[in-house]
């Protein structure tokens, strides 16, 4: 027998290709125009395989399959199903059923399965009524019943669970089938969702009284605005923000009558390249006054993604080799090129509101018009002095000031920053953003008597002796850093990991970084992680500069937030730049290249922006969330990045043994 589907269809629809060629069927997956023509053609399509006569060796009556979705969850592109299709796919002995998926088309309009005959259908209730998540359902035609529970009833290859059995014999391969009080429930394996079942009452109760038609028509004249909306957003030099996918890729759609509710699109700027679809994502996530919640990458429908962005199967597995690419990741451009898309489904609950919020959002954010604020900087060489020098010897727990450190002579990091980590049960680094309570843990390290005293609220103070040759160490193991899989050892005994996990109420452990080799994505050349930036994100020294946070605090204030401190950005140092007051002196680091600190032999080379993340809206004193991230949204993103910050490494100027301290009031020259 042969199972079809088009491209264009959920992965639930294609999943059943594993149990199809698992019994010993053909599988045929099609793009969907080309199927509907070969389907609508004369002669028989070139991939069918026609029998004369019935196949001596199968069961009697084996059928094929033809799954078709009525509307396209990806870009709502309807399909006008034909019983003709069914017929062309018959032949005397196998007869071709059918199977609609209407689970997208049911919940913004009406469905008749009488006009439309399948023989089974597919819906889910949850999004007929709005929900994010329930019951689903599968309707079969009576007709068909028991010629269907024929072939999937054969106890060798059916699973059978709690409440859908009669009689079972576990020591014999004897099976009776739960025959009530229906056929079908020997179908269900376990307690049915009765509670869920109970609330479809309430729900089409709703739908009852505004009516299936009176939803389509909502919902289509909200797709219809956001549509011409999208549309008029230009550029400062008229180049388009918005590119459509699917249904509604052409002016046509707003003519459309039978045409999904469903908008998918990505966003371009002003120089053509692609924003990524997890950058528009976050940002929603940070709108104000409310947040908006996007459904963003393939929607769980890989093939109608794939036709959209014109990806070709071979480029899709390349950039899975490449980059580990994966559906429900967050790389969202590969080679300049989008990996998926952002979608606006609207609902019956959908309202203007909603829509304007939306299209006020993308204005804002993505609409290049010339008035953004200007922190440019005249790149002359210009002089830092050192006004705050921090480390921090936990990752992710509070800051050490220093006003005199040393860097380390192999590394040029701060000696004993991200030396350490808390690491829970799964050897995960715990971060800030996730455990509030780590900015209240205090390490302190003394050079002169080789220890770490850490304190918290409500916590006896723990010391830990930090000396190499200490007998601490409890064995190797891997940690895994933002992705990243590095060497740590367990430090302490039980006594320091009873310590932190009482405070933080998660079982952890205290890690020490070791040198070692970590993971990089498949067909990657191993290495090893840098000794420099031992449990740091990225980079072994990080820089921001007093002026910036100035800045930032001015555009807080403009919108009602806190105010924050250096400490939000967890950095080595805080910078003041020598230079008369103007509006561009914020961000001056942005144009350095090269510094080099005064009276000794260390240069500094400036490897990158540092790309925030949530982190920075944990105040650091309180452990409580701002809206420090989405402030900075405003003025400092940059190719789908928010950068605040410089990252450094150090090198000899020249060859010397002598040790290099840094201190505070030291001046950097900067170019």
């Amino acid at each position: 027998s042969q199972f079809v589907c088009p491209v264009e269809t959920h992965t639930s629809l294609i999943g059943m290709r594993g149990c199809a060629l698992a019994r010993g069927a053909s599988f045929h997956c099609l793009p969907i125009a080309q199927l509907v023509s070969e389907l609508n053609a004369d002669k028989p399509p070139s991939w069918y395989k026609a029998h004369s006569q019935p196949c001596l060796f199968c069961p009697a009556q084996v059928p094929n399959l033809l799954a078709v979705p009525l509307e396209c969850n990806f870009g709502g592109n309807r399909t006008a199903f034909s019983q003709a299709w069914v017929q062309k796919l018959s032949q005397p002995g196998r007869p071709c059923w059918s199977l609609l998926d209407i689970a997208k088309a049911v919940s913004t309009g009406p469905v008749s399965l009488r006009r439309e005959n399948p023989d089974f259908c597919t819906l889910s209730f949850y999004k007929i009524f709005g929900a994010p998540t329930g019951l689903g359902c599968l309707l079969v035609k009576r007709s068909i019943l028991n010629e269907w529970l024929g072939h999937v009833g054969s106890t060798e290859q059916l699973y059978y669970g709690g409440g859908s059995v009669d009689l079972l014999l576990p020591q014999q391969n004897i099976t009776i089938p739960r025959s009530s009080p229906s056929l079908l429930s020997s179908l269900n394996s376990g307690t049915c969702h009765f509670r869920g079942i109970v609330d479809l009452n309430h729900g089409f109760d709703i739908v009852d009284r505004l009516g299936m038609e009176a939803i389509r028509r909502h919902t289509l004249s909200l797709s219809r605005e956001l549509f011409r909306r999208f549309r008029r957003l230009r550029h400062a030099n008229n180049s388009p923000v918005v590119v459509f996918y699917g249904a509604w890729s052409n002016e046509s759609a707003l003519e459309a009558i039978d045409i999904g509710p469903t908008l998918a699109f990505n966003l371009r700027r002003q120089d053509g390249s692609y924003v990524g679809f997890n950058e528009v994502a976050k940002l929603a996530a940070l709108n104000r006054p409310y947040p908006i919640q996007l459904r963003v990458g393939c929607f769980c429908n890989p093939g109608a993604c794939q036709q959209a962005l014109q990806l070709k199967e071979d480029i899709v597995l390349e950039n899975h080799r490449k980059t580990g690419h994966v559906c429900g990741d967050d790389i969202d451009i590969i080679d300049g090129m989008p990996t998926g898309a952002v979608r606006v489904s609207f609902g019956k609950d959908s309202t203007w509101e909603d829509l304007d919020a939306l299209v006020s959002f993308v204005e804002r954010l993505f609409v290049a018009n010339g008035s953004k604020l200007d922190t440019s900087w005249d790149n002359s060489p210009r002089q830092g002095i050192v006004e705050e020098q921090y480390i921090f010897p936990i990752k992710s727990c509070a800051a050490q000031r220093v006003h005199t450190w040393t860097l380390e002579a192999s590394t040029f990091k701060l000696s004993y920053d991200r030396e350490f980590a808390l690491v829970d049960s799964s050897g995960t680094a715990m971060r800030l953003q996730r455990h509030p309570k780590m900015a209240f843990i205090e390490p302190t390290i003394s050079l002169e008597q080789s220890t770490m005293t850490v304190q918290a609220p409500g916590m006896p103070p723990l010391e830990i002796s930090i000396d190499d040759s200490s007998d601490l160490a409890y064995g190797q193991g891997v940690v895994k850093v933002c992705g990243n899989k590095c060497s740590g050892i367990l430090w302490g005994d039980m006594a320091v990991s009873r310590w932190f996990s009482e405070f933080l109420n998660v079982q952890c452990w205290l890690a020490r970084f070791a040198e070692g080799g970590y993971a990089l994505p498949p067909d990657t050349p191993a290495k090893k992680r840098d000794r420099s930036v031992a449990f740091a994100n990225e980079q072994p020294l990080l820089l921001i500069s007093k002026h910036a946070v100035d800045l930032l605090n001015d555009v807080l204030e403009s919108q009602n937030e806190k105010k924050v401190t250096s400490r939000h950005f967890r950095p080595n140092f805080v910078v003041h730049v020598v230079g008369e007051k103007q509006p561009n002196l914020a961000h001056a680091e942005d144009g350095w290249k090269h510094m080099k600190l005064q009276e000794q032999n260390v240069r500094f080379d400036v490897v990158g922006y540092c790309a925030r993340c949530s982190m920075v809206d944990v105040d650091p004193r309180s452990g409580k969330k701002g809206h420090t991230l989405r402030a900075l949204a405003d003025y400092r993103r940059s190719n789908g990045q928010i950068n605040f910050g410089i990252f450094l490494k150090g090198s000899l100027s020249s060859d010397t043994n002598t040790t290099i301290s840094v201190k505070e009031g030291d001046i950097f020259e900067c170019e």
